[in-house]
């Protein structure tokens, strides 16, 4: 009996990413877990400095820490930079499959879908630990990736 046609049920599907590796070996590439809560940290810091002294004026610290974060976090990730300064200092950038430079609709987008992250209380964060290109669940839906800068 030939096995020219036979179907094997079971087998492992793999998805072919154009522009990403599938490996686990080459996992070291991406920013990891701790680096990327150090920069979200920094980030934060940042952002709550100003916001602090806007909301201490006018009584509306959290509705000027979410503008502020959210355009800083847009600009930064789509400007030639291609990370915040949380993620520059922890030797991070942000790419899409290509490896190209977010636009600033892809930015948007990435951003928007923070409330994966939200509604998951946090569990969309924690993604990066098993995913293999170490993605949270708004990394995967934009289709970005986190990737340690090279050495100049």
């Amino acid at each position: 009996m030939s096995e020219v046609g036979k179907v094997v049920f079971g087998g492992p599907v793999k998805g072919i990413y154009k522009g990403v590796g599938g490996s686990r070996e080459d996992r070291d590439r991406y920013g990891g877990f701790v680096s990327r809560v150090a920069a979200l940290l920094i980030d934060t810091l940042i952002v709550t400095i100003p916001s602090y002294g806007l909301g201490y004026l006018t009584g509306y610290f959290v509705l000027f820490f979410i503008a502020i974060q959210g355009v800083y976090t847009i600009l930064f990730n789509s400007s030639p930079l291609q990370a915040t300064p949380g993620k520059r200092l922890c030797g991070l950038i942000i790419t899409d499959y290509d490896n190209k430079k977010l636009s600033f609709q892809q930015a948007t987008k990435r951003h928007m879908l923070i409330l994966l992250i939200i509604i998951t209380f946090g569990f969309g964060y924690l993604a990066q630990l098993w995913t293999d290109h170490k993605q949270t669940n708004q990394d995967l839906v934009a289709r970005t990736l986190i990737v340690k800068k090279a050495k100049a």
